[in-house]
């Protein structure tokens, strides 16, 4: 009878064990998903970041330029601000224009006709 019941108890013990390795599996997927979402921005950010790349390109030599000159006084700083920030969304748009249009079907697996067949 010992052996029996102790057999018992072992599967006993690896039915608890077996549901609590999937309860802290549970658990740590709700936390990994918990830590993933403040880390979102940072893929928001380096797309942002792409998308306002050819604006620093053109915006950075003149910003150095004014830099280097020592434009005095916060009133010439601010009227410099405001003019960026008129002409800068002409640029960019002025660039996306001209860059060149994307080909049809670029990015995607080309299409085999033998998987189409089989």
């Amino acid at each position: 009878m010992g052996s029996g019941q102790t057999l018992d108890d072992l599967a006993r013990q690896k039915r608890l064990l077996l549901v609590e390795a999937d309860l802290r599996r549970a658990v740590l997927a709700v936390e990994l998903d918990r830590a993933a979402r403040p880390l979102h921005w940072l893929g928001q950010a380096g797309h942002q970041a792409r998308r306002w790349r050819p604006v620093w390109l053109v915006a950075a030599p003149l910003l150095g330029f004014m830099l280097a000159r020592r434009a005095r006084g916060l009133g010439r700083w601010i009227e410099l601000a405001v003019g960026a920030a008129r002409i800068l969304p002409q640029i960019a748009g002025f660039l996306h224009k001209s860059s060149p249009p994307a080909r049809p079907g670029a990015g995607q697996p080309p299409s085999s006709s033998a998987g189409a067949a089989a």
